[in-house]
């Protein structure tokens, strides 16, 4: 099965991995730290509750609790668009690396072949 990533060779995988999952720990305790001002009583888990609200009238008692600390939930929000591609890039360059792995190991049924 073709996949997005499939150009690219095993060792520049090998290579991009590593670097990338330790910019996707670090971007993720940056958000957390600046995510941490955004707790309140009406998003009590921070950006995660505004993300979550799922109306709109949640969602403006989130926005109107934080009136004082509007820019950084702003900078949030811009900052998690970049957390979005680096966390699934990541996570598709580990399941390419493990279907390799159960490839060459016969473990057919794990990738989707028969052995």
């Amino acid at each position: 099965m073709w996949h997005p990533l499939g150009y690219l060779p095993p060792h520049t995988i090998a290579l991009l991995l590593g670097p990338l999952m330790l910019f996707a720990i670090f971007w993720g305790m940056l958000l957390d730290h600046l995510g941490q001002s955004l707790k309140t009583a009406e998003a009590p888990r921070g950006i995660v509750s505004f993300e979550l609200a799922f109306t709109a009238a949640r969602s403006e008692a989130i926005v109107r609790s934080w009136d004082k600390i509007r820019k950084v939930a702003k900078n949030s929000l811009l900052l998690d668009f970049v957390l979005i591609p680096l966390y699934s890039t990541t996570l598709a360059l580990l399941c390419i690396v493990a279907g390799h792995f159960f490839q060459r190991h016969n473990w057919g049924g794990l990738y989707g072949q028969n052995s």
